[in-house]
């Protein structure tokens, strides 16, 4: 069973509001996730929420009162020990897991890390047939080497988010990085085409110690033998 951390928000797009709503929801009744860990941007997202589920059960809200860093999502990852977790964006939701054997394997080798590519609302998938390196899941079996979190101190959603992330993971030379995307299946809901204005960090930014450096890394499509 799965432990989701992720975030809830409320867009001033309406369209915008029904995929990220919906993304809950299908989590919620997803039979693989026994949690979800929400960090709730605003007491807003509570009163929505309140209105979305009535089944609430395995919701543990965070009232974080904005944007979570990956950093946030995952130290509090950290505290969910010997636990499979996974940290996904808002506009995600998890269809179907076809190995149920990738689960066992991530729960018996710590050192094994999943980064996911994402299927798209029509269940297509293009940036798994031309693989281009992004990925929109994470998962591991917490807690994880808390050296990386101090690198990843950035949002979900600017661009290049997610290769940082990998680069640092990859930087310690004890994890196993893998991306069966094919086998868990998660989706992507964002058919409104709604985005901020978002910087690219992974062609070069300042890390956590003030020094400017080129972070990027991706998963290409595998599974542990």
């Amino acid at each position: 069973m799965i432990n989701l951390i992720t975030s809830y928000y409320l867009s001033d797009n309406e369209k915008r509001q029904e995929e990220i709503d919906r993304c809950l929801v299908n989590n919620n009744n997803s039979h693989h996730i026994k949690n979800i860990y929400l960090f709730l941007d605003s007491d807003q997202c509570l009163d929505r929420l309140n209105l979305l589920i009535a089944d609430q059960n395995k919701i543990v809200k965070v009232r974080f009162g904005k944007q979570p860093f990956y950093s946030n999502l995952f130290e509090y990852a950290n505290t969910l020990k010997n636990e499979i977790c996974m940290i996904s964006n808002s506009d995600i939701w998890l269809k179907s897991i076809e190995k149920e054997d990738l689960l066992v394997k991530l729960k018996k080798h710590k050192d094994y890390f999943y980064a996911l590519t994402r299927h798209e609302q029509d269940l297509s998938s293009p940036l798994i047939d031309k693989w281009c390196g992004s990925h929109d899941a994470f998962m591991f079996n917490s807690p994880i080497n808390s050296a990386i979190i101090k690198y990843i101190n950035h949002l979900q959603n600017v661009l290049g988010s997610e290769n940082v992330l990998l680069y640092e993971v990859k930087k310690l030379n004890y994890y196993k990085l893998y991306n069966p995307c094919r086998s868990i299946i998660i989706v992507h809901e964002h058919e409104s085409n709604v985005h901020n204005k978002r910087i690219r960090i992974n062609r070069g930014d300042i890390n956590a110690d003030g020094n400017y450096s080129i972070r990027s890394e991706k998963v290409k499509p595998s599974e542990p033998n």
